[in-house]
């Protein structure tokens, strides 16, 4: 098995990342362990996945990344729970029933 080519710059936006997730931790108050250690595992993730799209979408200066990935870290578990819960929330039927009604008519 190989191990994937991950670009360096992606190594350094989740260590950003990490410790912007870990500066969060202080303005959360009553998580668990487990709440805890989830947010340390999102903020790097979401900070090495989504850094570089949001500094080319925005046209910022290659040099803000580590600004960049720090902030998505910091805030990417805001993000994140909230993508969730769209997710848990979402009518699936509905939306299952318009795209068919849209596709066939109806």
């Amino acid at each position: 098995m190989q191990i994937p080519d991950i670009q360096e710059s992606t190594i350094w936006a989740a260590i950003a990342g990490f410790v912007g997730a870990a500066f969060s931790l202080g303005a959360i108050k009553g998580l668990t362990r487990g709440q805890k250690a989830k947010l340390l595992v999102a903020g790097p993730v979401v900070a090495g996945l989504f850094s570089g799209p949001i500094i080319e979408w925005m046209k910022l200066p290659v040099g803000w990344g580590w600004a960049v990935a720090f902030l998505v870290g910091l805030l990417g578990w805001s993000a994140l729970e909230q993508i969730l819960l769209g997710i848990r929330n979402a009518d699936w039927w509905a939306l299952l029933s318009d795209l068919i009604r849209r596709r066939f008519g109806g």
